[in-house]
């Protein structure tokens, strides 16, 4: 789960590091390391793509397509 993944990445500094790298605050980076839900907002999408990293979405393959 996605919520999983950036509690991951997030947890291989310090809060405060990654808050001075990126921007977020400090409690916001600190949510994201427990894998709180977070609101996927600009600043998030940024902040991962400064760590290095993207968010891609993909469609299922075992799901039918809807048109």
């Amino acid at each position: 789960m996605i919520f999983d993944e950036i509690a991951d990445i997030m947890n291989k500094e310090s809060a405060r590091s990654i808050a001075q790298k990126t921007g977020l605050s400090k409690s916001k980076v600190s949510r994201l390391q427990k894998g709180l839900p977070f609101y996927f907002d600009y600043n998030t999408v940024f902040a991962l793509q400064r760590r290095g990293y993207e968010i891609k979405l993909e469609k299922m393959s075992h799901e039918k397509d809807t048109k």
